[in-house]
């Protein structure tokens, strides 16, 4: 993706904006917040606070070239779908995602159907089930 070698963190970083945009059609100043701290959280002390606000410029400019593309979607959850293949990506991380996405959503005090499906698609690609996720 536009020459930029894409770590899990990359990956993740693209998930989360384009689920808080592509879901409801805006990326609200709030959305963006949530979204910040929730992958920051994700990463811990894994890189240094500099690097990471790289990541989040490299991450929010790659998904502005992409965002208006016709398979959008499809090029989301096929980054989901790599994330499983990679090592640093263990259940409880996925399952934490998957909270993480739900705060995202819930950042305009709404639930929406349809962040309520994409999170359903996360979840059978990161193979967690119906009721985990209700639980969740």
């Amino acid at each position: 993706m536009q020459n930029i070698e894409l770590t899990p963190l990359h990956i993740l970083g693209f998930i989360y904006i384009a689920f808080a945009h592509q879901t409801d059609g805006e990326f609200t100043h709030d959305e963006q917040k949530i979204v910040w701290q929730k992958l920051k959280s994700q990463i811990d002390n894994e890189i240094p606070y500099v690097q990471f606000t790289h990541l989040m410029d490299d991450m929010t400019r790659l998904y502005k070239l992409k965002m208006n593309d016709d398979n959008i979607v499809e090029v989301v959850m096929e980054l989901a779908a790599e994330l499983v293949e990679m090592e640093w990506f263990v259940r409880p991380r996925r399952l934490a995602c998957l909270r993480d996405l739900k705060a995202i959503a819930l950042a305009d005090d709404k639930f929406m159907e349809s962040e309520k499906k994409w999170i359903n698609r996360f979840s059978a690609i990161w193979q967690i089930n119906r009721r985990t996720l209700n639980r969740l």
